[in-house]
């Protein structure tokens, strides 16, 4: 069946995360084998036409919340261990999930601004030097808030927003989350300089934070 803008604008039903390809006899990956970095670059790639979703986000608002709502469940599904293809966008659906999941998240990022103002403060206050603030800025943006995130996606709670257990794992598993990070920067230049060919602009957007988010699955789910 031929996936455009308006064939799976017509789905209405509750989205599920990254659905399994049809008549697919490939074993799962081991439960503790890490997302390849070939593997990332080719998932928005499997189903390319799906790539096109990012033009919902030219119709006002209710654009962006869909899009939003479509690269959290593609995050979630990575969270899961499905990273086969990009999912079947629902308009209304992911719309309604990205409204809910926007308002349900603004706590944690609220308290992670508060947190990086006030070490930004204190470290103006000591007397260090400008550069010092990057510090606390770096540690929450880097360590802390994306394993929170990663929970929040999954489980799609406040509270799940704040279980900071999940940061645990970044830190006795230092080397590995490191790496999975790097991925995550080194796919997104590679993105970057394939924009001049269009595709690189959605490839970007729905895969932030993939190997994060494997991550995730690999030392926390």
């Amino acid at each position: 069946m031929s996936d455009t803008l308006s064939a799976e604008s017509l789905g209405t039903s509750v989205p599920s995360g990254t659905e399994t390809v049809p008549g697919s006899t490939s074993a799962p990956s081991p439960q503790d084998a890490p997302l390849t970095f070939a593997q990332g670059f080719k998932f928005p790639f499997n189903r390319a036409v799906g790539l096109l979703n990012i033009l919902w986000i030219f119709i006002p608002l209710l654009g962006a919340f869909a899009v939003a709502g479509y690269y959290m469940r593609i995050v979630r599904g990575f969270t899961e261990g499905q990273h086969q293809e990009l999912p079947r966008f629902s308009f209304w659906s992911d719309c309604g999930y990205g409204f809910v999941m926007f308002f349900k998240v603004i706590p944690i990022m609220f308290l992670s601004i508060l947190v990086t103002s006030l070490l930004g403060g204190l470290i103006m206050t000591a007397g260090l030097p400008e550069w010092a603030i990057a510090i606390p800025n770096l540690a929450v943006n880097l360590l802390v808030l994306p394993m929170l995130l990663m929970n929040f996606f999954r489980n799609g709670t406040v509270a799940s927003s704040f279980d900071f257990s999940t940061v645990k794992p970044v830190f006795e598993n230092f080397g590995d989350y490191i790496i999975a990070l790097l991925k995550d920067i080194c796919l997104a230049i590679v993105f970057i300089l394939m924009i001049v060919v269009i595709v690189g602009i959605p490839a970007l957007f729905f895969t932030k934070n993939i190997f994060i988010a494997d991550f995730y699955r690999r030392r926390v789910a």
